[in-house]
């Protein structure tokens, strides 16, 4: 049997298998605190998706939410994540193009029982400036990290960032950010000569070993990226909440509604 890994995941002692950090190429400070999540392979085969309401159905997976668990599927019925009171079993094949997104999907799901905010977004830092870079998919995260790392930042991810409150139920809090640091899908045009080919990508990437940093930083700002203009720059606590409200609720793998933005990061 594989000894798990004991890693700090956005700030949760976490137990994980050592297959999903190598699949996710998962960057984390390691822990001797005890584990109050846990990530494992179960070998089992994936089941057919089980009936419950539907929480995400985009990008090839799909998760629903039964009485007791989430449930993440890919597409294809290869992969399968249950979400359970602190727990990630997955069963199936880890090999499927899918099946990074579907475990990224989990992650976010077992660590939003703990208010911790799981991002589709890049994250930088220098000095003590860190910034969340916020767009779409294929909107410009991964080009805009390589350009800041090039210009003297460190990166903390590419496409995967967690942010809690440091202290809940505080007056005030400062957020922390840190990365679910993964293997960089760059554009080609701006991809090193050490990067390889990544199979099945769509849009010709590439992928590429870039060394991010661990650890939790304190938010400064949001840099939400967009095309035909100027990158907007909303400092912590300053321009529009709402607005604030949309990007975050836009970016996130897990949370869907503003009341639960709200509640993580009030």
């Amino acid at each position: 049997m594989l000894r798990h890994a004991r890693v700090d995941l956005a700030g949760i002692p976490a137990a994980v298998d050592p297959r999903i950090v190598e699949l996710l190429s998962l960057r984390l400070p390691p822990t001797d605190a005890a584990a109050r999540l846990s990530v494992q392979c179960t070998g089992r085969a994936a089941a057919v998706m089980p009936a419950g309401a539907t929480i995400v159905d985009e990008a090839g997976v799909s998760a629903r939410r039964s009485e007791d668990s989430i449930t993440v599927h890919d597409d294809a019925g290869s992969m399968e994540a249950v979400v359970n009171a602190g727990r990630i079993d997955v069963h199936g094949d880890l090999s499927g193009r899918l099946c990074r997104a579907g475990l990224t999907y989990a992650l976010a799901f077992a660590l939003a029982e703990f208010d911790v905010m799981v991002l589709h977004a890049a994250a930088i830092t220098r000095e003590d400036c860190t910034l969340l870079l916020l767009a779409p998919s294929g909107g410009g995260k991964t080009t805009s990290a390589v350009g800041a790392r090039r210009a003297g930042w460190q990166v903390l991810s590419d496409d995967a960032v967690a942010v809690r409150l440091a202290n809940p139920g505080a007056r005030s809090s400062v957020v922390l950010a840190s990365g679910l640091a993964r293997r960089f899908a760059v554009p080609p045009e701006i991809a090193s000569p050490s990067s390889t080919p990544l199979g099945g990508d769509a849009r010709g990437r590439r992928a590429e070993e870039v060394g991010c940093l661990p650890g939790q930083f304190t938010l400064s700002g949001l840099v939400v990226i967009t095309r035909g203009s100027e990158a907007a720059l909303t400092r912590a606590g300053e321009g529009s909440q709402r607005a604030s409200l949309r990007h975050l609720l836009d970016a996130s793998w897990a949370v869907s509604d503003a009341e639960s933005v709200r509640r993580l990061l009030p």
